[in-house]
């Protein structure tokens, strides 16, 4: 097994509380995440595309808050 390191995200508090209720494991979903998203960035030619901060687009006008998916 790989050494883990601890790390801080953010995430929606009613997502997480969510989450929590039915009994998710947060840590090794958003590794998974991660791995899968990673793959297909460089399989493919979203490295092109893929900008410093991921997927996620700049948005303008709205103090820097991403739109809430859920």
């Amino acid at each position: 097994m790989r050494k883990k390191i601890t790390i801080g995200i953010y995430v929606d508090e009613e997502v997480v509380r969510k989450a929590k209720e039915i009994g998710l494991n947060i840590s090794k979903i958003s590794e998974n995440a991660l791995k899968e998203v990673i793959e297909k960035i460089l399989s493919s030619n979203l490295r092109k595309v893929a900008g410093p901060l991921g997927f996620e687009p700049r948005i303008s006008g709205s103090a820097g808050q991403r739109p809430n998916p859920f």
